[in-house]
């Protein structure tokens, strides 16, 4: 006679405290003969099964189309997207290659703003937390090679198209921020100009609360041209040094040095197409929305 197949559950239901048949240690435990249920200890439960804490906790994070990742969270100290205070790199926690690339830029950043100084310098101007030095066509060429390390640091943040040329280079100046600490805190690169474009002003004036918003919004010059002397190429602070006034005392240190002999008007100064911070920065220096710009897109 065949003996029937025996079958196996390929699934099994989650066990719950109610549902549990799971046999308790006999330590501690009575069965009377007399009856075929368990008892246990006084104050004691007979299917109480102890909670295991797991040493990792799941965090949901949803995506925009409705479908969710588990990300296991074991207590790191960064997690996700992180900005770093030095160098300003977005790079993402714990993914390699990011962090390999965030390595490799954050020691290029660092050895680009360092400066011990040099022996003949141009100081324009002194502070108690820096000092502002000058870079000119006729500057050794050590000086010069500085300058485009610099500028192709700020070309990478503030986005500029790599390999985008100075049109004035016989008239262009580099004005360079030093911190007390021997770091360049800030750049500006000047370029001589025959005209620039106003910009052309919205009739609503923003609020105050609207400013992010006011920044992001297309803007408009106009056709005529206006006389210009000085062209702004590039004006650009590190992110720690930032709401110092660096960059009002790099154009100030522009308006009076630039010239020999004369003190450069704001009629006379025009910005390479800013970015939205450049324009609240050109409209709060120039104490006019229309400022003039050159080489806009």
């Amino acid at each position: 006679m065949r003996s029937s197949p025996k079958l196996y559950p390929m699934f099994t239901p989650p066990v719950t405290p109610s549902s549990s048949r799971s046999t308790p240690s006999r330590r501690g435990l009575h069965t009377p003969k007399s009856s075929g249920a368990l008892h246990t200890p006084k104050g004691a439960s007979a299917l109480h099964t102890p909670e295991t804490k797991s040493p990792s906790s799941w965090k949901k994070l949803k995506d925009k189309d409705g479908m969710e990742q588990m990300v296991l969270d074991l207590g790191q100290k960064y997690f996700g997207a992180v900005n770093c205070d030095i160098c300003g790199m977005v790079y993402t926690a714990t993914h390699p290659e990011d962090e390999a690339n965030h390595a490799k830029f954050h020691r290029k950043y660092i050895s680009c703003t360092k400066f011990n100084g040099w022996k003949n310098e141009e100081v324009m101007e002194d502070y108690p937390d820096g000092r502002i030095i000058m870079i000119g066509p006729e500057a050794p060429k050590y000086a010069h090679k500085k300058v485009e390390e610099v500028r192709a640091l700020v070309d990478r943040e503030l986005g500029f198209v790599e390999g985008n040329s100075l049109s004035g280079k016989d008239l262009c100046k580099t004005f360079l921020f030093i911190s007390s600490d021997k770091k360049i805190a800030g750049c500006l690169i000047a370029e001589g100009i025959t005209k620039g474009y106003r910009v052309i002003p919205d009739k609503e004036q923003p609020k105050a609360e609207d400013t992010d918003s006011e920044s992001q919004k297309a803007w408009c010059c106009e056709t005529d041209p206006s006389p210009a002397v000085c062209g702004v190429s590039r004006i650009w602070v590190a992110g720690p040094m930032r709401r110092k006034k660096i960059a009002s005392r790099l154009m100030e240190a522009l308006r009076y040095h630039y010239t020999f002999g004369s003190v450069l008007r704001m009629e006379d100064i025009a910005f390479s197409d800013p970015t939205p911070d450049g324009k609240l920065f050109a409209t709060a220096f120039s104490k006019t929305p229309q400022f003039l710009v050159y080489k806009y897109t």
